[in-house]
């Protein structure tokens, strides 16, 4: 059949790009520079290894501010913090996907600056 569309074409529903690498994703949106969802995916691509540092930067002085009392009590808040991170990821990213007026940009980096600028303060506070 006559067409413009190609099996990778496929690719870029909203569910199936979640296993794309950059390189993969990097093409696509070249490709198909009309589909937002690929250019959000593309910088949260970017932006997710930093969880890894601002997530802990958050937990660690929250166990250690609230492990002296309770355990449970630290741990209870290191996970609250990480869903709000996760929540907040997936509210950016679902906003820029639908809206014209958030950046995608933004939408992949808010949570990691306003987690990290959190994890920063927290850390700065803890006793030594």
């Amino acid at each position: 059949l006559p067409g413009t569309l190609l099996p990778i074409d496929l690719e870029t529903s909203d569910q199936d790009i979640a296993y794309l690498s950059f390189s993969e994703l990097k093409t696509q949106y070249r490709r198909q520079p009309d589909q937002r969802h690929l250019a959000v995916k593309l910088h949260h691509h970017v932006a997710f290894p930093f969880n890894h540092i601002i997530l802990p930067a958050v937990a660690i002085p929250l166990v250690i501010l609230f492990g002296a009392r309770s355990m449970l009590l630290a741990v209870a808040a290191s996970i609250l913090v990480c869903g709000a991170f996760y929540l907040t990821s997936s509210l950016a990213m679902s906003t820029a996907v639908h809206s014209d007026s958030f950046p995608p940009l933004l939408a992949a980096w808010l949570p990691v600056l306003l987690f990290g600028s959190l994890g920063v303060t927290l850390t700065g506070q803890m006793r030594t």
